[in-house]
């Protein structure tokens, strides 16, 4: 006897998520840790087995326990940043906000 086969539409509804969370966090994680797909594609159609759901809730289980370690540090302990520091949007709104201050102060002075 073969296995039982569902659709996207079904593992959402059994994962209480929607198509479109499903669909976004396959697109984010199409495999597990070992590289096995979470679904088996069938032309255009994903289809899952009990055990390719199994697999998706271990791995988001697994991304979960990930998350809140990084929260548990030891007491005092401070927070690790990044060697490269500030990220590059923050650099530009930065710069750019800076920019415009001078453009506004220099508009004063020729308007006085």
């Amino acid at each position: 006897m073969s296995e039982a086969l569902y659709t996207v539409d079904e593992v959402a509804g059994r994962l209480h998520k929607s198509r479109r969370w499903l669909q976004d966090w396959l697109r984010d994680h199409p495999a597990d840790r070992a590289g096995l797909p979470h679904y088996m594609p069938a032309g255009r159609t994903k289809l899952f087995t009990e055990s390719d759901i199994a697999r998706i809730g271990a791995t988001i289980r697994e991304n979960e326990r990930c998350r809140l370690e990084s929260y548990h540090r030891e007491p005092g302990k401070a927070h690790s940043t990044t060697s490269e520091g500030r990220s590059p949007d923050v650099l530009l709104m930065r710069l750019r906000r800076r920019e415009t201050k001078k453009a506004l102060r220099d508009l004063r002075l020729v308007s006085k």
